[in-house]
Order: C-alpha cells, then structure tokens, then sequence
C-alpha cells in the first residue's frame, strides 16, 4: 500500500509520496499507482489570493484587479478605496474585477487599499486589507 498526501495551495495540486517523492500537477510525471479509496474532507481550509498590482492600461495582460479563489462562500464583499477612503468599487460576486475606473474615468496610477470579507462555508468570516498598485 502507498500513502501520500495531497495539498491544495492557490489551484496547484501537490502529491507527497511517502518515498520523500513530490509531484506537482503541472509537471507531469508517469507512475503507476493502486488505488482502492481515496477520501478527502476539508471544511475550514479556502485560498483567497489578491494580486498586488495591476496595470489596466488595455494590454490584455493584467488589466483588471479581482479576487483569485476558488472557495465557495456563504457571503462575499470585495471593496477598493482611494487615499480619502472613498469608495471605487465594490462586488459581492467572487468572480466580478476591478478594471481601475471610478464613475467611467480611469483612475491615476497610485496605491489603493481594499478589503475583501467573506464566509467560506461553516467557517468563522473572515476580514482581508491590503493595498495594491495600480501602474500603467
């Protein structure tokens, strides 16, 4: 019987063999392995990545800035803020992107802070701040 370990970190799979081997699903690796059950449980755990910068300058390369997830929550909100705390944007879909406008202007190249508060199903909500760049 093998055992082995399998993490989940910001959408790459790991498997940890118990031969000290580790293999990373983007790079692939033929084995042969025998398998009669494989359980995996998680409650608690749930990624949340936020880049810190982007440049919406029409590209296609990083032109807006959105929450990178793939959790399911049970409620959601994800704000950006200029210096005086004005509200820029806000979105209650995980899905949704800041494309660094505010009221149809772009918005000058700067620092701007956001929050991000969410419920991952039956956890604790849980509150993330931070700031990004926007460059151009």
């Amino acid at each position: 019987m093998m055992k082995f370990v399998i993490a989940l970190f910001l959408g790459l799979v790991f498997w940890s063999f118990a031969m000290e081997t580790m293999i990373k699903e983007h790079q692939p690796t033929p084995f042969t392995a025998n398998t009669q059950t494989l359980s995996t449980s998680s409650d608690t755990l749930c990624d949340v990545y936020i880049p810190n910068a982007f440049t919406p300058d029409g590209n296609e390369n990083n032109n807006v800035l959105k929450v990178f997830t793939a959790c399911e929550f049970d409620a959601f909100e994800f704000r950006v803020y200029n210096r005086a705390g004005d509200i820029l944007f806000i979105s209650k879909d995980p899905n949704m992107a800041w494309d660094g406008t505010y009221k149809g202007s772009v918005m000058q190249t700067g620092t701007y802070a956001y929050t991000v508060e969410y419920v991952h199903r039956k956890g604790e909500p849980i509150t993330l701040v931070g700031h990004i760049s926007l460059l151009k």
